[in-house]
């Protein structure tokens, strides 16, 4: 007979179905019930949430203290043994059997699958590190941190971990297993229910909402307590359970702090912060690392500030959780993931207006928001129970910590206690009411007096923004570009200086295009112009080099093919392509591009490695005498170089060198990457929604014109040998030009032809150029 559990809780089949699928595994496997779960959830027939929720709900089952005080002596073929034992995986001497090998859960580190504890008879959540992730020492460590720190935090909104197992690859650790959702997807729940029913019910209303928050809260300022800061707060990492219990989960990327004693003491005698085994230093945070969720970081852990960060970061996190429970939208948004990044470095939020269009208690709660994100941590509040006790008197209607009482209340709470008094201020009140209206009139004729200016003010406000935004957007991607030509440099030079001679295939430009004996992948490009190879890069060689004489070298350079072709894809903003995607990436060459377009090496001895590989070059081509190369001589970094006219016919490009050294600091070659003029032009200079907006400008820092938006690209044949940089203009506007010889950023209003320019000036981090852009004042002011 089917348990009352499995008929109350499967509603994918009905009872005549889970009978007759009963039958069926019965005939195959006997009477043994237990593995019809698996069987059903194997077989499809049951979802996953069906399987979990019937794991958690089953009723209470005991074994004899024969079948658990000795599983390891136990003789595994005895029938007593086998009618006990369940089909799965068995961890950690049998303690544990994980029920199904699908998990319910998974991330890049691991996994989460339900397994049971054999002696308690009990279904437990196993978290499990992969076993490639746990080859990791800097990964198994913070793994093994997890479960330390996790154990070591006792508290009801915790969720409690039962063991730790290493049972040869399966290196993981058994928690309590949460029948219910997680916040996010309470939060979704109550979106739909104002969506449908313009409220939502008990179990969704914001005061029950604040319930459960106030559970999380009390649970970091416990791990606060105890020396621990979570660091990767979300709603996704906050489980509710069946019985409105609330846990606070994932503590993956926790970080243990110094607390003062009188924190501890305030916990109890027996309470200690937390410890753990100390891992090298080298599988230590480093600074700058960026870790957590870019959509609830703080702006000092969004800017990498790893090694300082204290609980007022996760205070932080816990501020845009209460905007979205307020709101039901997130509190930091953006198109992709640098916009979300950008934003959160800046504590930038989106306000919205809260669900339920506004009342006292929700002016109040935003208020708290408001404190609990301020950009510097020492405007924010001192501690979550600050914070926590600000929102329960919001919750009360009394006045709270954030800021002043509004004078409405503080005049309801007056006449509610001195009557007399109060109608005493109303006659005081009429009497001063006639010459509140005299100088409400004379305060309308300034207000009228000072709108014009202050649209103005607030256009050019919105102007110099935008520019500024788009500034460090380009700043972002330039920095990225410069991130990829070290990874090759370092690359070219490693295997110059260490590599062994590589016995793979190589291709001059010369044999790459042989239909016989060249690349597979050498096909058209409609990017190009022409077959390239985004397989294998090609060599050329300077007048007069004979191959023979230089094919150590060209050996020990043939691992860059692969390198070649990984750099290049971490150009585009999207990292949806891999490496060893070749279908993708060969459509991707042939209809879109990429923002690099070329990758090359040059050396000394006349040689250089060009990707993509292609073939074409002219004779008299010598790496030696481009300017990207004669350029870098010289320079110990990266440096972009001025604009020249692309061999391959891609037009005028913009080329960023880095320069190779052996190990005795001599100059060996040199390493580069290039972008189209008409790639920056068009992908990145503009700027949308500005009204009066006629010119956007990358200039270098002599305020010379690297690209102008409304520039014309001309046309150059495939093969044209010039071996000079272009002839930069000025900039147009000689008060800016000598603003930016002196390194200063700002914005600039100015006369032409009786019509008013204004014109901002930011510079980037990259060799400290700029981007500048023009709108027409009155065009911008005229515009809705």
């Amino acid at each position: 007979m089917l348990t009352e559990t499995i008929l109350e809780n499967i509603t994918s089949l009905g009872p005549p179905e889970l009978e007759s699928l009963f039958d069926e595994y019965q005939a195959q496997n006997g009477a043994y019930k237990r593995g019809f779960l698996a069987y059903l959830y194997e077989h499809k027939h049951i979802t996953a949430a069906e399987y979990k929720k019937i794991q958690i709900r089953e009723r209470v089952a005991l074994n004899h203290v024969a079948d658990v005080t000795d599983v390891t002596g136990r003789d595994k073929h005895t029938p007593e043994a086998s009618e006990v034992k369940i089909t799965g995986t068995y961890i950690d001497h049998e303690a544990y059997v994980v029920l199904d090998p699908k998990p319910i859960d998974q991330g890049a580190m691991g996994e989460i699958l339900i397994a049971r504890d054999n002696k308690l008879n009990r279904t437990v959540a196993y978290k499990k590190i992969h076993p490639h992730v746990a080859k990791i020492p800097s990964y198994l460590g913070r793994f093994y941190l997890e479960a330390q720190i996790t154990a070591q935090l006792q508290h009801p909104n915790i969720v409690p971990v039962y063991a730790l197992m290493n049972s040869g690859s399966a290196v993981g650790y058994a928690m309590k297993l949460i029948d219910g959702v997680t916040l996010k997807d309470h939060i979704d729940a109550t979106r739909d229910q104002y969506a449908r029913d313009g409220q939502p019910d008990a179990q969704h209303s914001l005061d029950m909402r604040l319930d459960h928050f106030l559970k999380v809260c009390e649970a970091l300022h416990y791990a606060h307590r105890k020396g621990v800061i979570h660091r990767d707060l979300k709603p996704v990492n906050i489980m509710i359970g069946s019985y409105n219990e609330v846990y606070v989960m994932d503590w993956g990327i926790a970080k243990t702090i110094e607390v003062d004693k009188g924190a501890l003491d305030a916990l109890g005698d027996r309470t200690v912060t937390v410890r753990h085994n100390e891992v090298d230093d080298r599988d230590k945070t480093r600074i700058g690392q960026v870790m957590g969720t870019p959509s609830y970081m703080s702006p000092e852990q969004a800017d990498g500030e790893l090694e300082i960060l204290d609980h007022r970061a996760d205070l932080y996190s816990l501020g845009l959780m209460l905007f979205e429970l307020i709101t039901l939208q997130r509190a930091i948004n953006g198109k992709n993931s640098d916009e979300i990044m950008r934003k959160a470095k800046r504590g930038l939020l989106d306000w919205r207006p809260p669900c339920d269009g506004g009342s006292d208690k929700t002016e109040q709660l935003l208020a708290v928001v408001k404190k609990a994100t301020c950009y510097d941590p020492d405007d924010r509040y001192a501690s979550v129970e600050e914070f926590a006790d600000d929102i329960r008197r919001a919750i009360r209607g009394e006045a709270i910590k954030a800021r002043p009482e509004p004078f409405k209340y503080k005049v309801m709470r007056m006449i509610s206690h001195h009557q007399k008094a109060a109608m005493n201020v109303v006659v005081a009140y009429s009497l001063l009411a006639s010459l509140a209206l005299a100088l409400a009139l004379w305060a309308m004729l300034q207000i009228q007096a000072q709108k014009a200016r202050q649209l103005k003010e607030q256009t050019l406000s919105f102007f110099v923004n935008a520019a500024s935004d788009k500034a460090q957007l380009i700043d972002a991607k330039f920095q990225r570009y410069e991130v990829i030509l070290k990874g090759l440099a370092e690359g070219a030079a490693s295997l110059l200086n260490h590599g062994a001679e590589d016995k793979g295939r190589y291709y001059t430009h010369e044999t790459i295009a042989d239909p016989t004996l060249g690349p597979r992948d050498y096909s058209y490009s409609g990017i190009y112009g022409f077959p390239v190879s985004m397989d294998y890069h090609s060599y050329k060689l300077a007048p007069g080099i004979k191959e023979s004489e230089v094919r150590p070298i060209l050996r020990r350079l043939n691992p860059l093919r692969r390198s070649f072709k990984a750099l290049m894809l971490k150009s585009r903003d999207s990292d949806d392509i891999t490496a060893n995607d070749d279908a993708r990436v060969q459509a991707l060459i042939a209809r879109e591009g990429l923002p690099l377009v070329w990758m090359f090496v040059g050396l000394e001895q006349g040689v250089m490695a060009n990707y993509p590989g292609r073939t074409g070059y002219p004779v008299a081509y010598d790496p030696r005498y481009r300017p990207w190369y004669r350029g870098s001589l010289g320079n110990k970094d990266v440096r972009w170089l001025q604009p020249y006219i692309d061999v391959g016919g891609r037009g005028l490009v913009l080329p960023a060198t880095s320069p190779l050294f052996n190990n005795r600091d001599e100059l060996i070659g040199v390493a580069g990457v290039e972008l189209t003029l008409d790639h920056i032009r068009e992908n990145m200079l503009p700027m949308a929604d500005i009204a009066g907006l006629e010119e956007t400008y990358l200039l270098n820092a002599k305020a010379e014109i690297v690209v102008a938006s409304s520039a014309e690209s001309p046309a150059f044949g495939v093969n044209m040998l010039i071996n000079t940089s272009e002839e930069l203009e000025p900039f147009p506007v000689d008060y800016v030009v000598d603003r930016i010889r002196d390194e200063e950023s700002g914005d600039y209003t100015y006369q032409v032809e009786g019509r008013e320019k204004v014109v901002v000036y930011k510079r980037m981090n990259f060799s400290g150029w700029y981007y500048a852009a023009i709108s027409d004042v009155a065009a911008m002011m005229e515009t809705p």
